[in-house]
């Protein structure tokens, strides 16, 4: 796996891939991902990432890892917390997509802070 992701995008990643409901072949293919480009939103960030589709497909039909359905993401500096969502492009997870709540500013500098926590 490529070292140009944060700490704190693949702990989410890694959660996101371990709740899901095929999480041997999403851990598979996180580890084969390849880091493409990061983009900042101001309100959250993309992360755009290759997996190899070769161990296999998530969600052959999907657009979005179940798994990451189940995630929310607690800081202490925002008062609703934040939502992460993996994508997923013909079976291959490719994209983490997390945001903020109503007009919260994402804490770039902090992420170390943010808390994987169960979404109700």
């Amino acid at each position: 796996m490529s070292d140009k992701f944060t700490a704190f995008e693949l702990r989410v990643l890694k959660e996101a891939c371990a709740r899901d409901s095929r999480s041997e072949i999403a851990l598979r293919q996180l580890e084969s991902a390849k880091f493409e480009k990061r983009d900042r939103t101001g309100h959250g960030l993309f992360v755009h990432f290759a997996a190899d589709e070769s161990v296999g497909l998530v969600e052959p039909d999907g657009r979005i890892l179940r798994g990451s359905n189940q995630i929310f993401l607690q800081h202490p500096d925002l008062e609703h917390g934040a939502d992460a969502i993996v994508w997923v492009d013909n079976g291959t997870i490719s994209c983490l997509e997390t945001y903020v709540f109503g007009d919260a500013v994402w804490p770039n500098d902090d992420e170390d802070r943010f808390r994987v926590a169960n979404a109700d």
